[in-house]
C-alpha cells in the first residue's frame, strides 16, 4: 500500500516532469565528470565469423542485415495502412517515417561496415542507429508527456545524435578518441524512455511492447559481446543482427496497437 502511495505521489504531473527533466540534466553532467574519455577499443572491428562466401566478406555478419530491410519495409506499409484508417496523426507519421527511415538505413549501414569495417565505414552504421533511437525517445515523450513538445525536440534530438558519431570519429581521427556521447545517445535515451515509461503511465505506447524492445535489445547486446564464445553454425554478431531486428519488429507492433488502443476506448 505504502508502495502505491509513493508511486501515485511521485507520478503526480509536477513532481514527476520535475523529476525527469533533473535527471535529463545532471547524469550527463555526471558521466562527463567522472568518467574518463574513452576511445574506440582497437578489438571492435574483430568479429569471429570471417567467412567470405560468394565474394562476400564477413557473409553472414553482412547477410544478416536483412532483416532491419524488411522490418523498415513493414512499418512504412503500417504508417499507411493506419493513416488512411485515421489511427494516426499527422506528426506521429513523421516520426515513425523517421523512425523505420532509420532502420532501413541501418540495414545498409551495418552491411557497408561489416563488408570493409574500419571506424570510417562505422560511421554509416552509427548514425542511423542514433536516428532511431533519437526518434523513439522523441515519440516517447509526444505520448507520454507531451505531444507537441516531444514532436518539437525530433530533430535536435536527431541532430545531437548524428553530432555524438561525427564527434566520436573527430576525436579518433586526431588520436583523442571519446565515445562517451555516443554512448550516452544510446543507452541514455534508453534510461529515459524507461524513466518516462515510469513517470508518465499511460495506456498508449503499451508498456509490453517497450519491455519485449528491450529484452532483445538486451540480448542483442550480450550475444555480441560474446561473440567469440559463441562456437556453432552462426556467430555471436550474427545473432546480435537477428536479435536487433527482432527489437525494432516490436517498433511496428506499436504502430500497428493504436488501432487496438483506439477501438478498446471507443467501445468503453
Amino acid at each position: 500500500m505504502r508502495i502505491k502511495t509513493l508511486y501515485a505521489f511521485i507520478t503526480k504531473p509536477p513532481f514527476a516532469v520535475t523529476i525527469f527533466i533533473a535527471l535529463v540534466l545532471i547524469i550527463p553532467i555526471i558521466v562527463y565528470q567522472f568518467i574518463p574519455r574513452v576511445p574506440q577499443s582497437s578489438s571492435y572491428h574483430h568479429f569471429a565469423d570471417i567467412r567470405k562466401i560468394w565474394g562476400i566478406p564477413n557473409f553472414w555478419n553482412v547477410i544478416s542485415n536483412i532483416p532491419f530491410l524488411l522490418v523498415s519495409i513493414l512499418g512504412f506499409v503500417s504508417i499507411q495502412k493506419q493513416r488512411k484508417s485515421n489511427n494516426l496523426a499527422a506528426k506521429e507519421a513523421i516520426v515513425f517515417l523517421i523512425i523505420f527511415i532509420g532502420v532501413l538505413f541501418t540495414s545498409f549501414g551495418s552491411a557497408y561496415y561489416h563488408w570493409f569495417p574500419n571506424n570510417d565505414s562505422l560511421v554509416w552504421d552509427r548514425i542511423p542507429i542514433t536516428i532511431v533511437f533519437m526518434s523513439l525517445l522523441s515519440l516517447t515523450i509526444m505520448e507520454r508527456i507531451n505531444f507537441n513538445v516531444g514532436f518539437g525536440l525530433l530533430l535536435p534530438l536527431i541532430a545531437v545524435g548524428t553530432f555524438s558519431v561525427v564527434y566520436w570519429h573527430w576525436t579518433e581521427l586526431s588520436g583523442q578518441g571519446d565515445i562517451r556521447l555516443y554512448g550516452l545517445v544510446q543507452f541514455y535515451s534508453i534510461f529515459l524512455i524507461v524513466l518516462i515509461l515510469f513517470l508518465f503511465p499511460k495506456p498508449y505506447p503499451p508498456l509490453k511492447i517497450y519491455i519485449g524492445m528491450f529484452v532483445f535489445y538486451i540480448l542483442a547486446k550480450i550475444f555480441e559481446y560474446f561473440d567469440f564464445m559463441i562456437d556453432g553454425l552462426i556467430s555471436g554478431h550474427t545473432l546480435k543482427h537477428l536479435c536487433a531486428a527482432v527489437s525494432a519488429c516490436f517498433i511496428v507492433t506499436m504502430l500497428n496497437a493504436r488501432q487496438t488502443i483506439q477501438s478498446t476506448t471507443n467501445n468503453s
